[in-house]
C-alpha cells in the first residue's frame, strides 16, 4: 500500500434539496439512483483511465480523477445536465426535479492506492 501526495483533479456535486421535506425516503433513493446512473453512464465517463475513484456523501459525491483527464470533467457535467433535463421533463411534480450544484478543481491531495486502484483520496483538492 503506498500513501504520498500527488495532484488530482476532482468533480465534486451535490443534489439541492435533498432533505426536503414531503419527499418520500423511496423517492429520495430513486432519485439518487438515478443521478448517480447519470454520472456512470455518461460516454465521456466511460473513457476516463482506470484511476478515476468514486467517493459517495449520501445526496452526491466526489470523482476524482488523473490531471491528463481533467478536461473531461467539464464534458461529463454537460452530459450529466442533458440527462438530467430529460429525467426532470418526464417528473410530474416540479418539487421532485434533480437539481445539482456542481464544481470542479485541481489541486494536491493525499492518496492512498493498494495494487494501483485507489483507496482514499483526501485534503485540499476535496476540500474546495
Amino acid at each position: 500500500m503506498s500513501h504520498h501526495i500527488e495532484f488530482v483533479a476532482v468533480m465534486g456535486y451535490d443534489m439541492v434539496g435533498s432533505e426536503l421535506p414531503g419527499i418520500p425516503e423511496e423517492k429520495k433513493n430513486q432519485r439518487k439512483k438515478v443521478l448517480q446512473n447519470c454520472l456512470f453512464e455518461s460516454s465521456t465517463y466511460k473513457t476516463l483511465s482506470s484511476y478515476a475513484n468514486w467517493i459517495d456523501t449520501g445526496d452526491g459525491g466526489y470523482l476524482t480523477v488523473d490531471t491528463k483527464d481533467s478536461d473531461k470533467l467539464l464534458e461529463i457535467t454537460k452530459e450529466m445536465h442533458d440527462k438530467l433535463d430529460l429525467h426532470n421533463s418526464s417528473e410530474k411534480n416540479r418539487d421532485w426535479h434533480i437539481k445539482i450544484r456542481v464544481g470542479i478543481n485541481v489541486g494536491p491531495a493525499e492518496v492512498t492506492r493498494e495494487a494501483n486502484k485507489i483507496i482514499k483520496v483526501s485534503g485540499n483538492a476535496i476540500s474546495y
